[in-house]
């Protein structure tokens, strides 16, 4: 349906936020709009103080009294009137996240469709033997023999379980009154009249009986079938089936099935597998040692021996040179003299083997008497263990928190989940024998997670009704977003914590994107800060199809690009402070850059510029005036060697993720 000419329009009156000055403005709906004019002018007055706060203050005033208690409440701006402003959501420039817990894909809401896609297409492995594990229904076993032995014998059998207090004699009449005739004792044929004798010995635990003997030819193809049904029923859900001679009297191979999820080679049981088993942030999937946050606060012997330049009487071992330390610093020497241990060498000089027994003590220290001090040495490590069974006080708390730090968990080396996540698998498209758990598709780079999707959306062909189709979908279009507004260079299990203000800022559009809002306001803060002119044009792309679904977007923004591609621009000015406030102008761009009586538009009209290099003293070559790098690895450098001018402002400029920041 049309608006009416009423709501077609943000209607302010009287605007007069912070140092805005009683202006009124009109804001067509279903636009983008930027808002423009000197560092505090009053943009963010009326982008923030003003169209957010009365927009999101009126959709958390829908609300129950009793909901409203846990929402933020936001101060009515100082304005005569508002009309027809839609709920309001606000993307800023800043990153308030501090928990590990939240990451790109868990911000995205990715990791919610992952897991999921996981729980219903991932593959299963054996942790044990590393084969696939699959749930083999006799249709399945029908195409795995037969293909693996056409036209040969086979025998297939289940077991019944015995029990002495019901006795054999009672068992066998219960499987003949079932119509079974044969058993196989010890890989032998026996008639079920003979069974008795030949059991003759230990109790056995439970009796192979047999389901059937037939030749694998197609036209067998129902009988099998309708043996495996019948045994799977008969033997709870398991059965064997036996590679015969061709004279039928002997066994050469026999195979385990399952109609679970059962390795056979290593009698392992799988359970079926839930989306919660596939999250960090479930008790069901996170890993138990450090439930889920990938890393754990430990010892680091690192800062409790710092300079392993340092030998062992010139106290490499730094908590023992000072307070109750200093006793354990005579323990060290004293066992070193006993275990011809050298104390004046660097620690750095000692073997892999010394430098493991400082740290470590004696093998199995405290096992027993003849291993505790003072007949034995326990090491750094057996040290901090005691001052950990005095946590209690408050002064060994603050001496053990100085040697601590957070390294990997040592069970899922940074993966987050427990084991059995792991041995669930997707193949990599266009990548033979190549196959990925969860922990590597989120460790790829965003642009090369996309590709995989992709390939996923191929080679399943789900319909887009279909569950599996929905969520192949939401995936890749997440990711295609934040791959179009430059974040290709991310991936999936980054921090949202470690994200800059800008990084942040465009993730969030892309959740605001991926969740399909219509008739709503964004208010967005200079998104395109730190971005190269390249990821510049992403990102209007991307503001641009938000506004596409009948939304407005409203951006604060000193981007000239920026500007250039917006429906509508709003100049506030003149000044900033007290000078400002004032709407100076409001319009298409084409006209801001005739209006003479904006400063932004002279600029953007190129009627006054800046060269920023006149007057500009060259650096001279001389030897002392340079800072020089050589060979720089960190992160994604690649072994960049550089010359920086001192004393002069040096600009470092590139692409998003090129290592800007890095260097």
């Amino acid at each position: 349906m049309a608006r009416t000419q009423r709501d077609s329009f943000i209607k302010l009156r009287g605007v007069r936020q912070n140092n805005l000055k009683h202006f009124d403005l009109d804001l067509p709906l279903g636009k983008l709009i930027v808002i423009t004019g000197l560092s505090g002018s009053g943009k963010s007055s009326l982008a923030f103080d003003t169209l957010y706060a009365e927009g999101q203050r009126r959709y958390i005033e829908t609300f129950t009294p009793y909901a409203r208690q846990f929402f933020d409440r936001m101060d009515k701006p100082q304005v005569d009137r508002i009309e027809g402003i839609p709920p309001a959501i606000a993307i800023e420039q800043r990153n308030t996240v501090k928990t590990t817990r939240s990451t790109i894909g868990t911000m995205t809401e990715i990791c919610d469709h992952t897991k999921v896609l996981w729980a219903t297409k991932a593959s299963l492995f054996c942790r044990g033997c590393g084969e696939p594990v699959i749930a083999e229904d006799p249709q399945t076993l029908w195409q795995i023999w037969s293909a693996k032995r056409p036209g040969e014998p086979v025998l297939i059998t289940f077991e019944v379980p015995t029990s002495k207090d019901w006795g054999l004699e009672n068992a066998l009449h219960l499987i003949a009154q079932q119509g079974y005739t044969r058993l196989l004792i010890q890989g032998r044929i026996t008639p079920l009249e003979s069974a008795l004798e030949a059991l003759q010995g230990p109790f056995p635990e439970h009796l192979c009986v047999i389901q059937d003997r037939m030749m694998l030819k197609s036209s067998q193809r129902p009988r099998f079938i309708e043996a495996c049904e019948v045994a799977y029923q008969f033997g709870k859900g398991y059965l064997k089936v036996h590679q015969m001679s061709e004279d039928r009297r002997s066994l050469l191979k026999t195979q385990n099935h399952s109609m679970a999820r059962h390795c056979a080679a290593c009698e392992q049981d799988y359970s079926e597998p839930s989306a919660s088993l596939f999250s960090f942030n479930h008790p069901a999937g996170a890993c138990p040692e450090c439930r889920g946050f990938g890393r754990v606060i430990t010892i680091d012997y690192d800062l409790a021996i710092p300079d392993h330049r340092l030998s062992l009487e010139e106290g490499a071992v730094r908590p023992w040179q000072t307070g109750q330390g200093v006793e354990c610093q005579k323990d060290l020497l004293q066992f070193c003299r006993r275990r011809k241990i050298p104390t004046r060498k660097p620690f750095e000089s000692l073997t892999p083997t010394q430098q493991t027994w400082v740290i470590q003590g004696d093998p199995d220290y405290g096992t027993d008497a003849d291993h505790q001090w003072p007949k034995a040495w326990y090491g750094v490590k057996g040290y901090f263990d005691w001052l950990e069974s005095k946590s209690y006080k408050m002064h060994v708390r603050v001496l053990l928190s100085r040697y601590r730090s957070y390294q990997l968990c040592p069970e899922c080396q940074g993966a987050r989940l427990q084991p059995e996540s792991l041995n669930y698998r997707m193949p990599l498209p266009g990548k033979a024998s190549s196959w990925l758990d969860l922990p590597g598709f989120y460790r790829l780079p965003l642009n090369e997670a996309l590709e995989a999707v992709q390939g996923w959306q191929k080679t399943f062909r789900p319909k887009g009704t279909e569950p599996l189709g929905m969520v192949l979908e939401e995936m890749s279009s997440r990711l295609s977003f934040m791959v179009e507004v430059g974040l290709e260079y991310l991936s999936l299990d980054r921090p949202t914590r470690s994200l800059s203000g800008g990084e942040t800022e465009r993730v969030n559009l892309t959740r605001c994107l991926g969740s399909r809002l219509v008739h709503t306001l964004y208010v967005l803060d200079e998104p395109s800060v730190g971005l190269h002119p390249r990821d510049t044009d992403r990102l209007i792309h991307l503001l641009k199809a938000l506004r596409d679904h009948e939304n407005t977007v409203v951006v604060v923004e000193h981007e000239s690009s920026m500007m250039e591609e917006a429906d509508e621009i709003i100049d506030i000015g003149p000044g900033h402070g007290k000078s400002g406030g004032s709407l100076m102008f409001q319009g298409p761009p084409s006209k801001l850059k005739r209006h003479k009586a904006s400063l932004t538009g002279q600029y953007l009209g190129g009627h006054r510029t800046i060269d920023a290099f006149k007057g500009r003293s060259k650096p001279s070559k001389g030897k002392d005036r340079w800072l020089k790098l050589r060979g720089a690895t960190k992160h994604n450098l690649q072994n960049l060697s550089v010359d920086i001018p001192l004393h002069r402002l040096v600009c470092v400029t590139g692409v998003s993720g090129s290592g800007k920041t890095t260097l």
